[in-house]
């Protein structure tokens, strides 16, 4: 049997065969040499950088706005003012806290609509959220005066980002005010309350009264003014200054230390001196 001999159509069919086989084994082996290459790039490369918070100045622009409120279904007006002042002295100002840390549905504007129909509804929606950070004392709601509501007997304090609404009745012990109409909004309350969480009823509400200060312990205007002149140095004193950092970092008395009351535990073992021959004053940003 005599061997067939390839004829031109088919010698040119072969070589092209021949070509792409070829070009496949040089893909194969660039392909292969790939991933060694690449295995010795970072991980982290590879992640996609998580989206920036929004920023509280922009929430603020927004909601420090005296009097901001939006009407509910149940016929109370909810409060949507955040004073930037009252948020940088609070522990969430002092943390660094975003808002969108509590408020984790917010990534924009408008925001989702909210279902709670009450403010109740809505500080429940928030309570395992701020449960988290805010462990409470039992029966006994400390946080900001918000407002009372007369036609449905109710008050508000804020604790957090959460508001609570608490009912009351006649039988509301108040110290430290002559009446709920008395105390200004987002001053310190404890509130005292029976029942459940779902349903408190407030029996008691104490006023946090202005700091009581011995006049012997008291230091003038006129005489912190001749101890900045003197210098710390000089003058044998450390001056502390006990309002939250942000507050510190906006402006301060010349000399001070920032020192904030909270940290206080914190700090003490690091800025108070050990030696018992300075004088130490103290201020913070007035009668709370």
């Amino acid at each position: 049997m005599s061997t067939p001999k390839l004829t031109y159509s088919r010698r040119l069919l072969w070589m092209f065969f021949a070509v792409i086989g070829l070009s496949l084994v040089i893909l194969t082996i660039g392909l292969l040499a790939q991933p060694v290459a690449a295995a010795t790039a970072p991980i982290s490369a590879a992640i996609p950088e998580a989206a920036d918070k929004v920023p509280n100045d922009a929430c603020l622009a927004c909601h420090n706005k005296e009097g901001f409120s939006i009407p509910m279904t149940s016929g109370e007006a909810l409060s949507l003012n955040i004073s930037a002042d009252a948020f940088k002295q609070s522990v969430h100002g002092e943390e660094a806290v975003a808002c969108v840390d509590c408020h984790t549905d917010i990534t924009g504007f408008p925001h989702p609509e909210k279902t709670a129909k009450s403010t109740r509804d809505l500080s429940l929606q928030f309570y395992t959220t701020c449960k988290q950070c805010h462990q409470a004392q039992d029966k006994v709601i400390r946080g900001s005066f918000v407002s009372t509501t007369e036609k449905f007997k109710t008050l508000q304090v804020a604790v957090g980002s959460l508001v609570w609404v608490v009912k009351y009745g006649d039988d509301l012990k108040i110290k430290g005010a002559s009446g709920l109409a008395a105390i200004p909004k987002d001053k310190e309350v404890a509130v005292t309350y029976t029942g459940e969480e779902k349903t408190p009823y407030a029996v008691g509400l104490s006023v946090k009264p202005p700091a009581q200060i011995p006049a012997e312990k008291q230091v003038r205007v006129d005489e912190m003014q001749k101890l900045v002149e003197m210098g710390p140095e000089k003058g044998n004193y450390i001056l502390f200054d006990s309002r939250p950092a942000p507050r510190f970092n906006e402006g301060h008395i010349p000399h001070a230390v920032s020192f904030p009351q909270p940290a206080f535990d914190t700090l003490k073992g690091k800025l108070l001196p050990k030696e018992n021959d300075k004088l130490l004053i103290f201020y913070c940003g007035g009668v709370t």
